[in-house]
């Protein structure tokens, strides 16, 4: 019994092993998506939904069917190398305030695939009738948001790079940036935030000067790029893979717990009893 009890360990922790290995292949080229509103629109796709993930073609659906031109300005915000993890942490307080008091969000921490931020811009344009201006956050400046036409407002922030401080620094002075832009709108402006990120260098504890070249950020991703489990395979969605897991947790519990069962020998002469206890009972 006490083999079996130390296979049964051995078997459980090269399964935790192996949804540990899993879980990073399957998030490794994600980034959250966000989308939000600062103001409640009369019919609106969703009013509070968070989706743990989602393809990027569906949240641009969602996207191009939330644009009702009641905004007075739609922000694109383009961010190459955020994770989800950086979300948990206070390093852009402001952005996740934001998130917190909008009356009406989609916030999927781990997206995936293509999101075609040209189309969705297009879309913008053509529906609404109003033109796009980038902003070039790395200036450190901003035009005066005042135009009557231009209300698409395109900002793109450099790569996320760099040891874990030197990420949460970065990350501090693109919140800083972002508030600073949406303060500075006309009183009484309403806007949409629309905050895409793309899977981006890994996470180093020492400085190296190759990740540095890592170009803007695409507006299109790149589908060239290897892609996860999630991303692969359409149908095979994070709740399919928890079950699966859990299944390959309890199927082999069960299999040596029968065995364990099966195992076990109860000699007939227990149930019998002895016949003197017999004789003296007559």
């Amino acid at each position: 019994m006490a083999r079996q009890c130390f296979t049964l360990y051995n078997i459980l922790y090269f399964l935790v092993l192996l949804i540990n290995i899993h879980k990073i292949s399957c998030f490794e080229d994600t980034s959250p998506f966000i989308f939000y509103r600062s103001y409640s629109s009369y019919q609106s796709v969703f009013s509070d939904h968070v989706s743990t993930t989602l393809s990027g073609h569906a949240f641009q659906s969602l996207v191009r069917a939330s644009i009702d031109c009641e905004s007075t300005y739609y922000v694109f915000v383009l961010q190459p190398g955020l994770h989800a993890d950086d979300l948990k942490h206070t390093v852009m307080p402001w952005i996740k305030k934001s998130i917190d008091i909008a009356p009406e969000r989609l916030v999927v921490p781990y997206g995936y695939g293509d999101v075609d931020v040209e189309n969705i811009i297009k879309y913008v344009e053509d529906k609404c009738y109003i033109y796009s201006i980038v902003i070039d956050s790395q200036s450190g400046e901003y035009p005066l948001l005042y135009n009557e036409t231009e209300k698409i407002l395109v900002v793109q922030f450099p790569p996320i790079v760099g040891t874990l401080e030197e990420r949460r620094d970065l990350l501090t002075n693109h919140d800083l940036f972002l508030h600073y832009l949406l303060t500075s709108l006309p009183h009484g402006s309403k806007y949409s935030m629309i905050y895409i990120s793309t899977p981006g260098p890994v996470i180093i504890q020492h400085r190296d000067a190759s990740v540095y070249s890592t170009p803007m950020i695409p507006v299109k991703y790149n589908s060239n790029n290897p892609k996860g489990l999630f991303s692969r395979y359409s149908f095979f969605s994070e709740g399919i893979y928890m079950i699966w897991i859990i299944l390959f947790i309890l199927f082999p519990i069960f299999i040596i717990a029968l065995t364990a069962i099966s195992s076990i020998k109860i000699s007939y002469g227990s149930f019998e009893l002895k016949k003197d206890v017999i004789k003296k009972n007559k």
